[in-house]
């Protein structure tokens, strides 16, 4: 019998791994899927601090780890350069740029921004193959789930298969990718708007997201849609992925688009993760929304914290699976 199962080798599930196995227990990785599929798979891999302490020291973990991945990890420290139409918040703690910097930064931007934020540590990595790396040497299996002191649940949105009573709901992105255009942006470029999007409760909602990849390619989002059960491409939502997009950028609209694909983000009623134990001896990781890339190292370490009875690294009462009980 194993010290911990882990239900789910997404990212979430594979940084979980790694770090209860480095800490020396006997650990095994339940998957019936592609290893890094999944939510994982279909993620941006952007690599934010959104203002929380779990995604700032997340974010600190990627930085201490990004020397010792594989070149195939394609980690970038672009950084993330946040714009607006109107007024960017006062009380962020980004690079505040006037017009004439944020031009210099990105000249191919639309005309007429004043300004903007630039948060230099953010990043981005491709999350399959550091899934993958993270999982190097930890035993996989197919289900069913075996026996195990404790089991853990790390499965995104498909931990509702196995507790259905979980405040959890699927959240359908869409995203498409073109040829290679080095240069047409250099930073992950966000509306501002992304951060109400993400946090909101809208069916509906699209916000301009860019990404530059190592390749030279540009990743182009997002949106979000409850209630939307299939995976393949809404032609309405994607429609107003790229208006948004073009509207930003506009030498998108001279790009090939080479794919687009949808995923779907485990989303909780505060969008804030479960993580910790639900019932005795079993354990969820999971409604990260759309911060589950970013997170998982720090997921992973407030969990193997709470299993291996220590001081988490960050409070871990915020994330108690069981705070909407009642």
């Amino acid at each position: 019998m194993s010290d911990f199962v882990i239900v789910g080798a997404g990212i979430v599930g594979a940084a979980c791994a790694r770090a209860l196995a480095d800490a020396g227990a006997d650990v095994t990785v339940v998957e019936d899927r592609v290893i890094g599929g999944g939510a994982t798979a279909a993620g941006m891999g952007h690599l934010v601090a959104m203002g929380d302490e779990l995604s700032a020291y997340s974010l600190d973990l990627w930085h201490s780890l990004a020397p010792r991945l594989p070149a195939a990890a394609e980690f970038s420290n672009c950084g993330t350069l946040w714009i607006s139409e109107g007024e960017l918040p006062a009380d962020s703690s980004a690079e505040r740029l006037d017009a004439k910097q944020l031009y210099e930064l990105e000249p191919n931007l639309r005309p007429g921004l004043a300004g903007g934020l630039l948060s230099r540590r953010d990043a981005v990595v491709y999350a399959p193959v550091v899934t993958r790396w993270l999982l190097n040497g930890i035993r996989v299996v197919r289900p069913p789930v075996p026996a195990a002191k404790k089991t853990i649940y790390a499965c995104g949105t498909r931990t509702s298969e196995y507790f259905p009573e979980l405040a959890l709901r699927p959240r359908k992105g869409h995203l498409a990718i073109t040829d290679r255009y080095p240069g047409v942006a250099r930073h992950q470029i966000i509306d501002i708007g992304y951060i109400q999007n993400a946090q909101g409760d809208a069916e509906e909602s699209v916000a301009f997201n860019v990404q530059p990849r190592p390749s030279g390619q540009l990743l182009i989002g997002s949106s979000r849609q409850y209630g939307a059960i299939h995976s393949g491409i809404d032609p309405h939502m994607m429609r107003q992925v790229f208006e948004r997009a073009f509207h930003f950028l506009p030498a998108l609209r001279d790009c090939n688009i080479l794919r687009a694909w949808t995923g779907f983000r485990a989303c909780t009623p505060d969008k804030q993760p479960l993580i910790g134990e639900y019932r005795e001896n079993v354990f969820v990781a999971t409604g990260h929304e759309g911060l589950g890339i970013t997170t998982s190292l720090g997921t992973a370490a407030v969990l193997a914290a709470l299993l291996l009875n220590r001081q988490p690294p960050v409070p871990a009462a915020p994330y108690h699976p069981r705070r909407f009980d009642g």
